[in-house]
């Protein structure tokens, strides 16, 4: 399977998804790329400077959205602290999102 080159209008769209503080599983699907993708690009474009502040939406509440995305990645065996830092959150929620 190849690599698709990245368009204007992709990077454009990750930029103001990563900019609303998107999880990189959240820019991922909308962009129908790999998470690791995402987060590659967003570094070539120097775009993480925000995301790797300490868990900026640690106080939050998760949207239906977010919550749905976490029950796939736990239920795909993701660890806490993949999930937090695509999430943007410390990692202390998801051990109660692992019961319900």
């Amino acid at each position: 399977m190849g690599t698709r080159r990245w368009t204007l209008d992709e990077d454009e769209r990750l930029q103001s998804l990563i900019q609303a503080g998107r999880a990189y599983s959240y820019v991922a699907e909308k962009l129908k790329r790999t998470p690791a993708a995402v987060r590659g690009r967003a570094v070539k474009l120097e775009l993480t400077a925000n995301i790797n502040e300490a868990a900026p939406r640690s106080k939050e509440p998760w949207t239906p959205e977010e919550d749905k995305q976490l029950r796939i990645l736990v239920a795909e065996g993701k660890t806490a602290r993949t999930i937090a830092a695509d999430f943007r959150r410390t990692r202390g929620p998801f051990g109660v999102a692992r019961k319900g």
